[in-house]
């Protein structure tokens, strides 16, 4: 029952993150002066990135959710683009 389990949750973080090419990282060395604008520019990169990634989450939760409630598949909306993301992806 416990393989089970573990295949199911391997299952749904698996189609919660296809399609993204990777996860979110970043990586920052300091002796603690300020951060260059450069380092602030990464981190709010890096935060878009993982509140993307978290809002793709709940929407899969609430599509998993459904699921369970209805007893048959919800279809998962594809990710809108914010106004963050749409100058992002002009850039």
């Amino acid at each position: 029952r416990n393989g089970h389990k573990q295949h199911k949750q391997s299952d749904e973080l698996q189609s919660v993150l296809d399609g993204m090419e990777h996860l979110p990282f970043l990586s920052i060395e300091t002796d603690g002066s300020p951060y260059p604008q450069l380092i602030e520019a990464k981190l709010e990169a890096f935060c878009l990135q993982a509140q993307r990634l978290h809002d793709r989450m709940l929407r899969h939760r609430r599509a998993s959710e459904q699921r369970g409630e209805n007893g048959r598949r919800a279809e998962l909306q594809p990710d809108e683009a914010t106004p963050d993301e749409a100058t992002e992806a002009q850039r």
